[in-house]
Protein backbone atom coordinates (compact mmCIF):
# COMPACT_ATOMS: atom_id res chain seq x y z
CA UNK A 1 0.00 0.00 0.00
CA UNK A 2 1.57 3.46 -0.92
CA UNK A 3 1.93 6.00 1.85
CA UNK A 4 3.48 9.28 2.04
CA UNK A 5 7.28 9.41 1.58
CA UNK A 6 7.88 10.64 5.02
CA UNK A 7 6.41 7.17 6.01
CA UNK A 8 7.74 5.08 3.74
CA UNK A 9 11.22 6.42 4.46
CA UNK A 10 10.64 6.37 8.38
CA UNK A 11 10.33 3.05 8.26
CA UNK A 12 12.81 2.26 6.01
CA UNK A 13 15.11 4.01 8.84
CA UNK A 14 13.89 3.02 11.51
CA UNK A 15 14.74 -0.95 10.27
CA UNK A 16 17.86 0.72 9.11
CA UNK A 17 18.55 1.71 12.75
CA UNK A 18 17.72 -1.30 13.89
CA UNK A 19 19.95 -3.27 11.21
CA UNK A 20 22.69 -1.11 12.02
CA UNK A 21 22.93 -2.00 16.11
CA UNK A 22 22.65 -5.42 15.42
CA UNK A 23 25.46 -5.27 12.26
CA UNK A 24 27.44 -3.44 14.97
CA UNK A 25 27.14 -6.13 17.34
CA UNK A 26 28.13 -8.38 15.35
CA UNK A 27 31.59 -6.84 13.87
CA UNK A 28 32.71 -6.48 17.63
CA UNK A 29 32.21 -9.43 18.74
CA UNK A 30 33.82 -11.18 15.35
CA UNK A 31 36.76 -8.83 15.96
CA UNK A 32 37.47 -8.87 19.26
CA UNK A 33 37.09 -12.73 19.05
CA UNK A 34 39.54 -13.08 15.70
CA UNK A 35 41.67 -10.25 16.25
CA UNK A 36 42.99 -7.99 13.20
CA UNK A 37 44.40 -11.67 11.32
CA UNK A 38 40.98 -13.38 11.47
CA UNK A 39 38.99 -10.21 10.85
CA UNK A 40 41.09 -9.60 7.86
CA UNK A 41 40.93 -13.30 6.79
CA UNK A 42 36.88 -12.97 7.38
CA UNK A 43 37.03 -9.66 5.32
CA UNK A 44 39.26 -10.81 2.17
CA UNK A 45 37.34 -14.18 1.38
CA UNK A 46 33.64 -12.80 1.46
CA UNK A 47 35.10 -10.38 -0.96
CA UNK A 48 34.23 -12.62 -4.22
CA UNK A 49 30.95 -13.68 -3.68
CA UNK A 50 30.01 -10.22 -2.91
CA UNK A 51 31.49 -8.75 -6.36
CA UNK A 52 29.47 -11.94 -7.72
CA UNK A 53 26.46 -11.38 -5.87
CA UNK A 54 26.43 -8.23 -6.91
CA UNK A 55 26.93 -8.83 -11.02
CA UNK A 56 24.97 -12.18 -10.87
CA UNK A 57 22.22 -10.71 -9.32
CA UNK A 58 21.37 -9.71 -12.86
CA UNK A 59 20.17 -6.50 -11.71
CA UNK A 60 16.77 -8.16 -11.38
CA UNK A 61 16.02 -6.62 -7.72
CA UNK A 62 16.25 -3.22 -9.87
CA UNK A 63 14.56 -4.51 -12.73
CA UNK A 64 11.61 -5.84 -10.39
CA UNK A 65 10.97 -3.11 -9.10
CA UNK A 66 11.08 -1.37 -12.34
CA UNK A 67 8.47 -3.73 -14.21
CA UNK A 68 6.12 -3.58 -11.15
CA UNK A 69 6.17 -0.36 -10.58
CA UNK A 70 5.59 0.14 -14.46
CA UNK A 71 2.56 -2.65 -14.45
CA UNK A 72 4.13 -3.73 -17.99
CA UNK A 73 3.34 -7.08 -16.62
CA UNK A 74 1.28 -8.60 -13.85
CA UNK A 75 2.78 -9.34 -10.33
CA UNK A 76 2.25 -13.21 -10.55
CA UNK A 77 3.92 -13.44 -14.01
CA UNK A 78 6.80 -11.19 -12.67
CA UNK A 79 7.32 -13.43 -9.39
CA UNK A 80 7.45 -16.89 -11.96
CA UNK A 81 9.90 -15.26 -14.03
CA UNK A 82 12.20 -13.91 -11.41
CA UNK A 83 12.19 -17.92 -9.85
CA UNK A 84 13.15 -18.69 -13.41
CA UNK A 85 15.83 -16.47 -13.55
CA UNK A 86 16.83 -17.30 -9.49
CA UNK A 87 17.41 -20.95 -10.09
CA UNK A 88 19.87 -20.28 -13.28
CA UNK A 89 21.54 -17.48 -11.63
CA UNK A 90 22.50 -19.38 -8.35
CA UNK A 91 23.87 -21.97 -10.33
CA UNK A 92 25.86 -20.21 -12.39
CA UNK A 93 26.82 -17.73 -9.02
CA UNK A 94 28.33 -20.58 -6.90
CA UNK A 95 30.63 -22.24 -9.44
CA UNK A 96 32.33 -18.40 -10.52
CA UNK A 97 32.77 -17.68 -7.02
CA UNK A 98 34.51 -20.76 -5.63
CA UNK A 99 36.40 -20.65 -9.30
CA UNK A 100 37.37 -17.00 -8.32
CA UNK A 101 38.92 -17.68 -5.14
CA UNK A 102 40.50 -20.54 -5.58
CA UNK A 103 42.25 -18.77 -9.00
CA UNK A 104 43.91 -16.32 -5.68
CA UNK A 105 45.92 -19.12 -4.67
CA UNK A 106 45.92 -17.78 -1.30
CA UNK A 107 46.89 -20.84 1.19
CA UNK A 108 44.96 -19.22 4.42
CA UNK A 109 42.02 -20.33 2.45
CA UNK A 110 40.70 -23.73 3.48
CA UNK A 111 37.94 -26.02 1.29
CA UNK A 112 35.76 -25.60 4.54
CA UNK A 113 36.30 -21.74 4.16
CA UNK A 114 35.79 -21.58 0.24
CA UNK A 115 32.29 -23.95 0.92
CA UNK A 116 30.93 -21.51 3.48
CA UNK A 117 31.86 -18.31 1.58
CA UNK A 118 30.11 -19.79 -1.42
CA UNK A 119 27.22 -21.55 0.64
CA UNK A 120 25.83 -17.89 1.94
CA UNK A 121 25.21 -16.93 -2.36
CA UNK A 122 22.24 -18.80 -2.48
CA UNK A 123 20.11 -17.21 -0.05
CA UNK A 124 22.02 -13.61 -0.92
CA UNK A 125 20.18 -13.67 -4.38
CA UNK A 126 17.09 -14.63 -2.91
CA UNK A 127 16.84 -12.00 -0.52
CA UNK A 128 17.63 -9.24 -3.12
CA UNK A 129 15.08 -10.78 -5.62
CA UNK A 130 11.81 -10.50 -2.85
CA UNK A 131 13.46 -7.48 -1.69
CA UNK A 132 12.84 -5.81 -5.62
CA UNK A 133 9.58 -7.04 -5.66
CA UNK A 134 8.55 -5.73 -2.62
CA UNK A 135 9.90 -2.51 -3.02
CA UNK A 136 8.05 -2.12 -6.87
CA UNK A 137 5.15 -2.79 -5.05
CA UNK A 138 5.49 -0.21 -2.33
CA UNK A 139 5.47 -2.78 0.28
CA UNK A 140 7.74 -1.44 3.01
CA UNK A 141 6.67 -3.16 6.23
CA UNK A 142 7.32 -6.86 4.22
CA UNK A 143 10.24 -4.80 2.55
CA UNK A 144 12.12 -3.86 6.18
CA UNK A 145 11.72 -7.86 7.09
CA UNK A 146 14.00 -8.89 4.71
CA UNK A 147 16.41 -6.29 6.31
CA UNK A 148 16.21 -6.84 10.08
CA UNK A 149 15.96 -10.22 10.30
CA UNK A 150 19.17 -11.49 9.20
CA UNK A 151 20.64 -8.65 10.92
CA UNK A 152 19.20 -10.19 14.72
CA UNK A 153 19.98 -13.21 13.86
CA UNK A 154 23.25 -12.96 12.75
CA UNK A 155 24.56 -11.24 16.12
CA UNK A 156 22.90 -14.48 18.07
CA UNK A 157 24.72 -17.39 16.02
CA UNK A 158 28.05 -14.88 15.70
CA UNK A 159 27.55 -14.98 19.82
CA UNK A 160 26.59 -18.98 19.50
CA UNK A 161 29.46 -19.77 17.06
CA UNK A 162 32.43 -17.57 17.63
CA UNK A 163 31.87 -16.54 21.13
CA UNK A 164 30.54 -19.73 22.71
CA UNK A 165 32.02 -22.43 20.95
CA UNK A 166 35.36 -20.65 19.72
CA UNK A 167 34.66 -21.85 16.24
CA UNK A 168 37.10 -18.80 14.43
CA UNK A 169 37.02 -18.18 11.13
CA UNK A 170 34.77 -20.79 10.36
CA UNK A 171 32.12 -20.00 12.92
CA UNK A 172 32.07 -16.21 11.92
CA UNK A 173 31.28 -17.75 8.51
CA UNK A 174 28.42 -20.40 9.72
CA UNK A 175 26.77 -17.85 11.70
CA UNK A 176 26.47 -15.46 8.48
CA UNK A 177 24.45 -18.70 6.42
CA UNK A 178 22.51 -19.47 9.23
CA UNK A 179 21.39 -15.91 10.07
CA UNK A 180 20.11 -15.54 6.58
CA UNK A 181 19.03 -18.73 5.43
CA UNK A 182 15.47 -18.50 7.08
CA UNK A 183 14.62 -15.78 4.86
CA UNK A 184 13.30 -18.24 2.82
CA UNK A 185 10.65 -19.89 4.62
CA UNK A 186 9.77 -16.05 5.38
CA UNK A 187 9.57 -15.35 1.08
CA UNK A 188 7.85 -18.35 0.69
CA UNK A 189 5.31 -17.35 3.57
CA UNK A 190 5.00 -13.84 1.93
CA UNK A 191 4.32 -14.68 -1.47
CA UNK A 192 2.27 -17.99 -1.11
CA UNK A 193 -0.07 -16.17 0.58
CA UNK A 194 -0.97 -13.80 -2.15
CA UNK A 195 0.46 -15.80 -5.07
CA UNK A 196 0.59 -19.02 -7.07
CA UNK A 197 4.41 -19.68 -7.29
CA UNK A 198 6.23 -21.99 -9.59
CA UNK A 199 8.25 -21.32 -12.67
CA UNK A 200 7.74 -19.14 -15.71
CA UNK A 201 8.35 -20.20 -19.51
CA UNK A 202 7.38 -16.87 -20.79
CA UNK A 203 10.64 -16.48 -22.13
CA UNK A 204 10.15 -12.63 -23.86
CA UNK A 205 9.58 -11.55 -20.46
CA UNK A 206 12.67 -13.07 -18.77
CA UNK A 207 14.75 -11.71 -21.32
CA UNK A 208 12.84 -8.39 -21.54
CA UNK A 209 14.19 -8.49 -17.16
CA UNK A 210 17.48 -9.92 -17.98
CA UNK A 211 18.28 -6.83 -20.35
CA UNK A 212 16.89 -3.72 -18.03
CA UNK A 213 18.55 -6.12 -14.99
CA UNK A 214 21.96 -6.29 -17.14
CA UNK A 215 22.44 -2.54 -17.21
CA UNK A 216 21.47 -2.14 -13.45
CA UNK A 217 23.84 -4.77 -12.05
CA UNK A 218 26.71 -3.31 -14.61
CA UNK A 219 26.40 -0.43 -12.78
CA UNK A 220 26.11 -2.22 -9.82
CA UNK A 221 29.10 -4.28 -9.95
CA UNK A 222 31.36 -1.46 -11.18
CA UNK A 223 30.60 0.88 -8.13
CA UNK A 224 31.07 -2.56 -6.29
CA UNK A 225 34.17 -3.08 -7.17
CA UNK A 226 34.94 0.52 -6.63
CA UNK A 227 34.29 -0.15 -3.05
CA UNK A 228 36.50 -3.36 -2.80
CA UNK A 229 39.18 -2.16 -4.57
CA UNK A 230 41.53 -1.83 -1.69
CA UNK A 231 40.78 -5.06 0.24
CA UNK A 232 42.11 -6.63 -3.42
CA UNK A 233 45.12 -4.71 -3.28
CA UNK A 234 45.72 -5.02 0.38
CA UNK A 235 45.20 -8.76 -0.41
CA UNK A 236 48.07 -8.78 -2.82
CA UNK A 237 49.98 -7.68 -0.09
CA UNK A 238 49.47 -10.83 2.09
CA UNK A 239 48.56 -7.90 4.47
CA UNK A 240 45.72 -9.74 6.13
CA UNK A 241 46.04 -7.29 9.70
CA UNK A 242 45.71 -4.39 7.71
CA UNK A 243 42.60 -5.49 5.46
CA UNK A 244 41.11 -6.66 9.09
CA UNK A 245 41.81 -2.80 10.04
CA UNK A 246 40.58 -1.29 6.66
CA UNK A 247 37.26 -3.42 7.20
CA UNK A 248 36.68 -2.49 10.62
CA UNK A 249 36.99 1.36 9.88
CA UNK A 250 35.57 1.69 6.34
CA UNK A 251 32.32 -0.48 7.43
CA UNK A 252 32.58 2.24 10.48
CA UNK A 253 32.52 5.28 8.45
CA UNK A 254 29.76 3.88 6.16
CA UNK A 255 26.97 4.16 9.44
CA UNK A 256 26.70 7.56 7.89
CA UNK A 257 24.94 6.15 4.30
CA UNK A 258 22.09 4.54 6.55
CA UNK A 259 19.75 7.49 5.76
CA UNK A 260 21.23 7.94 2.42
CA UNK A 261 19.73 4.28 1.88
CA UNK A 262 16.72 4.57 3.32
CA UNK A 263 15.78 7.51 1.42
CA UNK A 264 17.75 6.14 -1.43
CA UNK A 265 15.64 2.87 -1.90
CA UNK A 266 11.80 5.38 -1.70
CA UNK A 267 13.45 7.42 -4.09
CA UNK A 268 13.95 4.53 -6.35
CA UNK A 269 10.55 3.05 -5.75
CA UNK A 270 8.78 6.89 -6.62
CA UNK A 271 10.70 7.47 -8.88
CA UNK A 272 9.98 4.60 -11.44
CA UNK A 273 6.03 5.07 -10.17
CA UNK A 274 6.03 8.77 -10.61
CA UNK A 275 4.40 10.06 -13.50
CA UNK A 276 6.39 13.13 -14.12
CA UNK A 277 9.62 13.05 -13.66
CA UNK A 278 10.77 16.64 -13.59
CA UNK A 279 8.25 17.21 -10.88
CA UNK A 280 9.66 14.40 -8.32
CA UNK A 281 13.58 15.79 -9.37
CA UNK A 282 12.59 18.60 -7.85
CA UNK A 283 11.14 17.13 -4.74
CA UNK A 284 14.45 14.71 -4.96
CA UNK A 285 16.72 18.09 -4.83
CA UNK A 286 14.92 18.82 -1.35
CA UNK A 287 16.24 15.61 -0.26
CA UNK A 288 19.28 15.80 -1.25
CA UNK A 289 19.63 19.22 0.47
CA UNK A 290 18.74 17.74 4.04
CA UNK A 291 21.11 14.54 3.45
CA UNK A 292 24.18 16.68 2.95
CA UNK A 293 23.41 18.55 6.02
CA UNK A 294 22.88 15.28 7.90
CA UNK A 295 25.59 13.50 6.67
CA UNK A 296 28.21 16.57 7.26
CA UNK A 297 27.04 16.50 10.82
CA UNK A 298 27.40 13.05 11.27
CA UNK A 299 30.48 13.03 9.68
CA UNK A 300 31.93 15.94 11.86
CA UNK A 301 30.61 13.84 15.02
CA UNK A 302 32.37 11.07 13.85
CA UNK A 303 35.39 12.49 13.01
CA UNK A 304 36.03 14.06 16.92
CA UNK A 305 34.80 10.83 18.42
CA UNK A 306 35.92 7.55 16.72
CA UNK A 307 39.32 7.65 18.42
CA UNK A 308 37.37 6.65 21.47
CA UNK A 309 34.89 4.98 19.58
CA UNK A 310 37.26 2.39 18.66
CA UNK A 311 38.97 1.98 21.77
CA UNK A 312 36.11 1.02 23.42
CA UNK A 313 34.27 -1.30 21.07
CA UNK A 314 37.15 -3.03 19.30
CA UNK A 315 40.18 -2.35 21.59
CA UNK A 316 43.66 -1.39 20.97
CA UNK A 317 44.40 -3.46 18.23
CA UNK A 318 42.38 -1.88 15.94
CA UNK A 319 43.26 1.86 17.05
CA UNK A 320 44.47 2.03 13.49
CA UNK A 321 41.30 1.74 12.43
CA UNK A 322 40.26 5.50 13.66
CA UNK A 323 42.39 6.98 11.16
CA UNK A 324 40.81 5.07 8.19
CA UNK A 325 37.62 6.44 9.22
CA UNK A 326 38.73 10.15 9.03
CA UNK A 327 40.20 9.46 5.97
CA UNK A 328 37.48 7.78 4.51
CA UNK A 329 34.58 10.40 5.71
CA UNK A 330 34.79 12.60 2.95
CA UNK A 331 34.16 10.13 -0.05
CA UNK A 332 31.74 8.63 2.32
CA UNK A 333 29.67 11.98 2.23
CA UNK A 334 30.22 12.45 -1.35
CA UNK A 335 29.03 9.03 -2.02
CA UNK A 336 25.57 9.25 0.15
CA UNK A 337 24.71 12.11 -2.16
CA UNK A 338 25.93 9.88 -5.12
CA UNK A 339 23.41 7.07 -4.18
CA UNK A 340 20.73 9.64 -3.34
CA UNK A 341 20.45 10.62 -7.39
CA UNK A 342 21.36 7.84 -8.87
CA UNK A 343 18.16 6.03 -6.96
CA UNK A 344 16.38 9.34 -9.11
CA UNK A 345 17.79 8.46 -12.26
CA UNK A 346 17.95 4.41 -12.28
CA UNK A 347 14.56 4.71 -11.62
CA UNK A 348 13.75 6.42 -14.98
CA UNK A 349 15.28 3.14 -16.16
CA UNK A 350 18.89 5.05 -16.83
CA UNK A 351 21.54 3.24 -14.29
CA UNK A 352 24.17 3.34 -16.85
CA UNK A 353 24.19 7.02 -16.51
CA UNK A 354 26.56 6.03 -13.25
CA UNK A 355 28.91 4.06 -15.35
CA UNK A 356 30.51 7.57 -16.74
CA UNK A 357 31.80 8.40 -13.56
CA UNK A 358 32.22 5.41 -11.64
CA UNK A 359 34.37 3.09 -14.14
CA UNK A 360 37.03 6.05 -14.61
CA UNK A 361 36.99 5.77 -11.43
CA UNK A 362 37.76 2.16 -10.39
CA UNK A 363 40.69 2.68 -13.40
CA UNK A 364 42.27 5.37 -11.32
CA UNK A 365 41.23 3.46 -7.82
CA UNK A 366 42.91 0.78 -8.55
CA UNK A 367 46.13 3.22 -9.92
CA UNK A 368 45.70 5.28 -6.97
CA UNK A 369 45.72 2.64 -4.33
CA UNK A 370 48.59 0.26 -5.61
CA UNK A 371 51.24 3.53 -4.95
CA UNK A 372 49.49 4.39 -1.49
CA UNK A 373 48.96 1.48 0.00
CA UNK A 374 52.52 0.51 -0.43
CA UNK A 375 53.49 3.67 1.58
CA UNK A 376 51.00 3.88 3.95
CA UNK A 377 49.16 0.13 4.58
CA UNK A 378 45.20 0.77 5.23
CA UNK A 379 45.11 4.23 5.62
CA UNK A 380 46.27 4.88 2.56
CA UNK A 381 43.80 2.27 1.22
CA UNK A 382 41.62 5.28 2.90
CA UNK A 383 42.84 7.76 0.94
CA UNK A 384 42.71 6.43 -2.43
CA UNK A 385 38.88 5.22 -1.82
CA UNK A 386 38.23 8.33 -0.71
CA UNK A 387 39.35 10.93 -3.44
CA UNK A 388 37.99 8.71 -6.06
CA UNK A 389 34.31 8.49 -4.20
CA UNK A 390 34.81 12.30 -4.10
CA UNK A 391 35.57 12.80 -7.64
CA UNK A 392 32.81 10.47 -9.17
CA UNK A 393 30.16 11.86 -7.20
CA UNK A 394 31.52 15.76 -8.42
CA UNK A 395 30.94 14.33 -12.11
CA UNK A 396 27.92 12.84 -11.30
CA UNK A 397 26.16 15.34 -9.58
CA UNK A 398 27.16 17.56 -12.95
CA UNK A 399 25.26 14.36 -15.16
CA UNK A 400 22.42 14.15 -13.26
CA UNK A 401 21.71 18.23 -13.51
CA UNK A 402 22.04 17.82 -17.31
CA UNK A 403 19.81 15.22 -17.55
CA UNK A 404 17.31 16.66 -14.77
CA UNK A 405 17.40 20.47 -16.11
CA UNK A 406 18.27 21.39 -12.86
CA UNK A 407 20.36 24.33 -12.11
CA UNK A 408 23.37 23.60 -9.34
CA UNK A 409 21.69 26.30 -7.32
CA UNK A 410 18.28 24.79 -7.17
CA UNK A 411 19.83 21.52 -6.24
CA UNK A 412 21.97 22.98 -3.09
CA UNK A 413 20.37 25.99 -2.39
CA UNK A 414 17.91 25.66 0.64
CA UNK A 415 14.20 27.06 -0.26
CA UNK A 416 10.98 28.16 1.88
CA UNK A 417 9.49 25.29 1.05
CA UNK A 418 12.71 23.46 2.92
CA UNK A 419 11.51 25.00 6.02
CA UNK A 420 7.51 24.14 5.75
CA UNK A 421 8.83 20.39 5.21
CA UNK A 422 10.34 20.67 8.11
CA UNK A 423 7.86 22.03 10.08
CA UNK A 424 5.26 19.51 8.43
CA UNK A 425 7.75 16.40 9.49
CA UNK A 426 8.11 17.96 12.96
CA UNK A 427 3.59 18.32 13.49
CA UNK A 428 3.27 14.79 12.37
CA UNK A 429 6.58 13.09 15.10
CA UNK A 430 5.05 15.36 17.92
CA UNK A 431 1.38 14.43 17.09
CA UNK A 432 2.59 10.76 17.15
CA UNK A 433 4.37 11.03 20.26
CA UNK A 434 1.52 12.96 21.35
CA UNK A 435 3.02 16.38 22.01
CA UNK A 436 0.72 17.75 19.59
CA UNK A 437 0.46 21.21 21.66
CA UNK A 438 4.29 22.16 21.09
CA UNK A 439 3.22 22.38 17.33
Amino acid sequence: MKGSILGDVSRVLGSNISVLIFTMATSVMTARCLGPSGKGLLTAIAVYPSLVVSFSDMGVRQSAVYFTAKSHYGQQSIINAIATLYLISTSLSVIVAAVLIIATGNVLFTPLMILLAVSIIPFRLFQSYCRGILLGAEDTRSYNRFQWLPAILAAFFTGLFVIFLNGGVNGAQLAGVCAIAPIVFLGLRIFGAKHSLGLSSDWGLIRRIVMMGLLFSTALFIRMLNQRVPVIVLEGNDDVAAIGIFGIGASFAELLTQIPMAVGAIVFSRSANAKDAAVFSKKVAVIFRFVLVLSLVGATVLWFSCDLIMSLLYGDEFHLSATVVRFMLPGVVAMSLFRLLNMDLAGRGKPMLAMFATLPGTIINFSLCFWLVNDYGAPGAAISLSIVNVCVAVCFIMLYLRHTSLSFFELVMFQKQDVDLVREATAKICKKIGLSQWT
